[in-house]
């Protein structure tokens, strides 16, 4: 007879990478553990978290989705979180954990949990400014539309997404400059805050 658990915890984890957005799917699957008693929610998707990837949820942006309850699972209730992880505290192997969400053509065991974690992470980036966790301290327009175009799966108009980003107040010029190849040297932005904030992005 299997054993169930009252209670797990499930945590898609979501990191953006040469312009893609990646998950962590090891086994095809969205990395779980049971509750233990001791533990609160919080301190058990914070121990998901260190187990999985080595890292604290300080160290990303983390949400709780929803509740699953399921009597036929090893969990009877499962609640599901999704993290965004700065891709500079991860490694992409192509043979690795990390798989690209909209290219990965192989059955994911958790499929419906991990497309419903996308589409409230798209939601959630034209509302907030949740994207700073996707990128380091200073970038350039260019890589922070890099990282929409990935999580939102499609091109977006550089000219009125960076009107519409400097309206906005959210990104500050650093006052440099970055050369890319050929290119004239962009401007250096940093975001002007680094926690959630509510910004009418999209």
């Amino acid at each position: 007879m299997k054993q169930t658990h009252a209670v797990g915890i499930k945590i898609v984890f979501f990191t953006v990478s040469e312009g893609k957005l990646f998950a962590f799917l090891p086994n095809h699957r969205v990395p779980e553990q049971s509750l233990s008693h001791n533990h609160t929610l919080e301190e058990e998707a914070s121990i998901c978290v260190k187990k999985t990837l080595g890292l604290t949820p300080h160290e990303g942006f983390v949400e709780q989705l929803y509740t699953i309850s399921d009597p036929t699972d090893v969990h009877a209730v499962t609640v599901v979180y999704y993290m965004l992880v700065p891709p500079d505290r991860v490694s992409i192997d192509k043979k690795g954990k990390w798989l690209p969400v909209f290219e990965n053509k192989q059955a994911v065991t958790d499929d419906k949990i991990l497309f419903y974690a996308v589409q409230r992470l798209q939601w959630k980036i034209e509302y907030t400014n949740a994207v700073y966790s996707l990128l380091p301290n200073q970038f350039t327009l260019g890589e922070l539309q890099r990282v929409y175009e990935a999580i939102l799966n499609k091109s977006l108009d550089k000219r009125n997404f960076r009107k519409k980003i400097l309206s906005l107040g959210m990104v500050k010029d650093t006052g440099k400059k970055r050369k890319q190849g050929r290119a004239r040297p962009a401007e250096v932005y940093t975001f002007v805050s680094r926690k959630l904030t509510i910004v009418e992005i999209l």
